[in-house]
């Protein structure tokens, strides 16, 4: 039997020369704080060069990104959410279900100085990674009364070993709950806001008059509206082919720079300056002397002038990966 995700990928390396998981980019949110949310999980601070993640132990991690040095690293894990001057807040892993654990972390050391928690339905399990049957999504906003927690929770019940399909019209198929929990202003507790809506995320697609004129195919927004990406396939060696993005500004339409080439066709991405910055999904593929290569979820930075990969940090991977239980 197969136990894990690593197996599923080593099978699937002796089957096929090149193999590139699928990646459909997670949705963009809006609003970090004194940060910008570049995905899920990776907080670019605001006028400093300095970014804030999950990293692949699951550690909180401070990463300078002028060299992808890690600034500091733990003790807390979970999932960034917001920065608020020298506080960042955390996602972290609930104590039961029906609650949210909120850590409050010192931007400068790493050091955890409390944390909050908030109540929700008692099926809510807000875990800052993907369950076999669930997802806990979160958003943190700043409004008018402090930080807003938009949250959505999707759960799909388990048949044998199949997973309903989310979309099956039925009592069986997936459901979907949200809320707003609000951070009062002195950071004492997590209170319901009973009166606001929870936001869904962006679509990192354009669509209608969001597009820009007179350029074909898929458009997706960067995590500051900034710029738009579009690809297209490249032949590769190594993988069959690859994917010649090109980036254009948002405002005008013209090119950011040399286009560049990923692996994906679309990904979480920022334009930082002459640098690209994209968060990757995993792949696994056999290099020319026919040696299997595992990488997991990344974030990279690309030189925009010459298209070359600056330096490259392994992620904490959000996705449930294994195979649904016999």
């Amino acid at each position: 039997m197969i136990r894990n995700s690593r197996n599923v990928i080593r099978l699937a390396l002796l089957l096929v020369p090149a193999l590139v998981v699928a990646a459909i980019p997670p949705p963009t949110p809006a609003d970090g704080g004194d940060a910008l949310v570049l995905s899920p999980g990776v907080l670019v601070a605001a006028g400093q060069p300095r970014a804030y993640v999950s990293d692949a132990r699951g550690r909180v991690a401070a990463i300078d990104l002028d060299d992808g040095g890690v600034l500091w690293a733990g003790p807390a894990r979970g999932q960034p959410l917001a920065l608020d001057g020298d506080t960042l807040w955390v996602l972290g892993h609930p104590e039961r279900p029906g609650s949210l654990r909120l850590l409050r972390v010192d931007a400068g050391s790493g050091a955890v100085d409390g944390q909050l928690v908030g109540e929700l339905p008692p099926e809510v399990i807000a875990s800052p990674m993907a369950l076999p049957a669930s997802r806990f999504h979160v958003l943190a906003l700043a409004g008018a009364g402090g930080l807003e927690l938009h949250w959505q929770f999707e759960q799909w019940p388990l048949r044998g070993a199949n997973l309903v399909a989310a979309d099956q019209d039925d009592d069986d198929a997936a459901s979907l709950s949200s809320g707003v929990l609000r951070l009062d202003p002195d950071q004492a507790r997590l209170a319901q806001a009973p009166s606001l809506d929870a936001i869904p995320f962006r679509r990192p697609d354009l669509t209608g008059d969001e597009r820009l004129p007179d350029l074909p195919g898929v458009q997706f927004r960067a995590a500051d509206d900034g710029h738009v990406q579009t690809s297209s396939p490249v032949p590769d060696p190594v993988f069959g082919h690859r994917w010649r993005w090109q980036l254009h500004e948002r405002a005008g339409g013209g090119p950011a720079g040399a286009s560049v080439v990923a692996t994906h066709a679309t990904s979480p991405f920022l334009v930082r300056g002459s640098t690209l910055l994209l968060r990757e999904e995993p792949v696994a593929y056999r290099d020319g002397d026919g040696n299997a290569i595992e990488l997991g979820v990344r974030l990279l930075a690309m030189d925009l002038a010459t298209g070359r990969q600056l330096w490259a940090i392994e992620l904490a991977d959000p996705e449930h990966r294994l195979p649904p239980p016999p």
